[in-house]
Formats: C-alpha cells, sequence, structure tokens
C-alpha cells in the first residue's frame, strides 16, 4: 500500500464492521458465501484483504449480494490482482459513500453533489443532485459553433432555469438570477437594435466664393463644387440636405428690390446638386416668390439658407458634388451675395 492507503486504513480500523474469509477470489467480484447480511448492506463500505497478494489494499464496495454474499468492487478501482481466498474485514466509509443514481437521499454532500449516471435535469425541485443540474445546464448550452448571438439568446430559457437551481437564492437572495440574466439579454438585444438604428452627421463645405450676382434677367450661376470625404467604410447614408452661406447681401437698385417668381420644380429658381460623374442636377433649396427683399442700396449681413429637400439619392457616397442656381431672377439689376460658401449636412449610418 502506498502511504495515503496506510493512514486511511489507519484511521478506520476502528470502523471495522464484518470479517470472514472469502470463499470466491476476484479482483473484482470477491465473496464470502457464509455471509447472511441482506442486500446492499455493506453498500459504501470497503473491502480490505488481510492475507495473500492484494493484502490491505482498501477498496470500495458499490454493491452487496446477499445471495453468495457477493461484494461488488468499484470496476474503476479494482484490486491489483485477484484476492485469493483469504480472511478479510470490513471497514465502514469515512464519511462518504456513492449516491444511487438520480437520488433523492439529501443526508450528505455526495447526495447533494450526485451521481455520474445522474439524468439531466432543468426543472426546479426539492431532492435533486447538483449532477443533474449541470448536465441540464450543459444540454441547454449546446454546441455554440455556428450560432449568432440571436440563435443563442434563444436557448437562454432553459440555461437560465438551470442557473436559478444552482446558483439563483445564493446570487441575490431572491433566487431569480434566471430572469435577471434574461433581462439583461433583452436588453443588449434593444441596445443592439438601437445602435443599428443610430445616426451620425457630418457637415462637408465648398470652398469660397466673392459674389453671386442675381440680375433681373434669369440666368443660371455655377456654385463652388463640395467634396464629401472621409464617410467611414460601410456607412449608409440615410439624410443629406445642402446649406448655403453668404456674409453679406447688398441690393446695388436703387429701389426696393428682391427675388422675381418662386420656385418652379427642376425649371427655375432654385439650388440644385449633382454628383460629378456626372449625373443629372436635382433639387436642393427651394425659394419663394419676393425672398430676400432689400431696401434701396441696402447691404445686409448674411445668413445660411438649409434646405428642406433629402438629396441622399445622389450623395450616397465619398465623393464631388457640382451645384448651381438654376435660372436665378431678381426683380432689378442687381442682387449680391458676398463670400458664398455652400455645404452638405449628411446623416449616415454605420
Amino acid at each position: 500500500m502506498n502511504g495515503p492507503e496506510i493512514r486511511t486504513l489507519n484511521q478506520d480500523l476502528s470502523r471495522i464492521v464484518a470479517s470472514g474469509l472469502l470463499t470466491t477470489s476476484s479482483a473484482t467480484v470477491p465473496a464470502d458465501s457464509a455471509r447472511a447480511e441482506a442486500n446492499d448492506y455493506f453498500n459504501g463500505c470497503w473491502l480490505i484483504p488481510v492475507m495473500g497478494a492484494v493484502a490491505y489494499e482498501p477498496r470500495r464496495i458499490v454493491d452487496y449480494t446477499a445471495a453468495g454474499g457477493i461484494f461488488i468492487i468499484d470496476t474503476s478501482n479494482p484490486f491489483t490482482a485477484a484476492t485469493g481466498m483469504v480472511n478479510y474485514i470490513v471497514v465502514a466509509d469515512p464519511g462518504t459513500q456513492i449516491p444511487a443514481a438520480d437520488s433523492a437521499l439529501n443526508f450528505r454532500s455526495e447526495d447533494v453533489i450526485g451521481n455520474k449516471q445522474d439524468t439531466a435535469l432543468q426543472a426546479a425541485t426539492a431532492a435533486d443532485s447538483l449532477m443533474r443540474y449541470i448536465k441540464g445546464l450543459l444540454i441547454a448550452l449546446g454546441d455554440p459553433t455556428g450560432h449568432t448571438l440571436a440563435s443563442f439568446t434563444a436557448k437562454w430559457g432553459d440555461i437560465a432555469r438551470s442557473l436559478d437551481l444552482i446558483l439563483g437564492a445564493r446570487w441575490d437572495g431572491a433566487g431569480d438570477l434566471g430572469t435577471d440574466i434574461a433581462a439583461l439579454i433583452a436588453a443588449e438585444a434593444v441596445i443592439t437594435a438601437s445602435q443599428g438604428r443610430q445616426l451620425f452627421t457630418m457637415d462637408f463645405w465648398s470652398a469660397g466664393l466673392e459674389e453671386v450676382q442675381i440680375a433681373a434677367a434669369a440666368g443660371t450661376d455655377a456654385l463652388p463644387d463640395i467634396t464629401v470625404a472621409d464617410l467611414p467604410a460601410g456607412a449608409t447614408v440615410v439624410k443629406a440636405t445642402v446649406m448655403f452661406k453668404f456674409r453679406m447681401i447688398e441690393n446695388t437698385y436703387a429701389g426696393v428690390n428682391k427675388l422675381n417668381g418662386a420656385t418652379v420644380a427642376t425649371t427655375s429658381q432654385v439650388i440644385q446638386i449633382r454628383s460629378d460623374a456626372p449625373t443629372a442636377y436635382v433639387d436642393a433649396i427651394n425659394f419663394v416668390d419676393d425672398y430676400f427683399t432689400l431696401a434701396d442700396s441696402a447691404r445686409e449681413g448674411g445668413d445660411v439658407i438649409i434646405g428642406t429637400i433629402d438629396v441622399s439619392a445622389t450623395v450616397d457616397e465619398n465623393d464631388t458634388y457640382n451645384l448651381q442656381w438654376l435660372l436665378a431672377r431678381a426683380d432689378q439689376d442687381f442682387i449680391n451675395f458676398n463670400d458664398v460658401q455652400v455645404g452638405l449636412r449628411v446623416w449616415y449610418s454605420v
């Protein structure tokens, strides 16, 4: 015997519950046909031959059969050789005992831990082992290979119930760990969905233009190009609007002056934009009749005019965009916009 076995034997000689002479020699099922105890009487005890090739090797009795006095030894740790028909003692277990599969006993720690043959369980009970709950948890988890977050989350009902059984009351005193985890997963799903809907904005501006002049005769004024850059890879443009900015506006006519006529869609008095591919111009900023009314020879501070038309069908990527004021017209010569820039405000998601 090795050192630990000797120490164990010394500690347990006081727990001898039987002795006798083996009438069958075996490493796994030695027997004493003279025994009169009932079935299972020695279950969990140790059989120790005191003579022969395996003298003083303690081995656990996992089952005892009254007919023939057969001691069935734990097959995972049998005697190292046949016992021989020798004298033996039976020693009571020092405090551990193999529970039966799916046993409902709850007397010892091994009853609570369970047997490796316990079946999986995913329902709350008063007398089932941790082994059953752990197997239930593993079955609920399954093989995560190839799962998406959505498909794996669908399994959490069973997982949460198993965790409740194992840790729930110890975790927060309420025994509702599974509910807590399910709530966290639901919150994560909401965050993920919200993130997918979140919009970011970027503004892009043209170079400056010293003056845009609007005459009494309708004419188209070219505006500076805008280069859209730095949209992140994979960005989807959700909305885009054009902006028209000027530092000063001036009426050079000796009398009241203003825009002559409102926007006619795609036809006149409208700021338009296109890709420099080029594509067709689309309307971006509309005007109403009599806009920018100015007194005689007046000069006023500028502003930013922001279009309400979504041009994201045209402005859909990093590119250069051309702009124009199509057939602009004033009541009189001239309305001058000084120090002009045009811009794009882009809303995008990733």
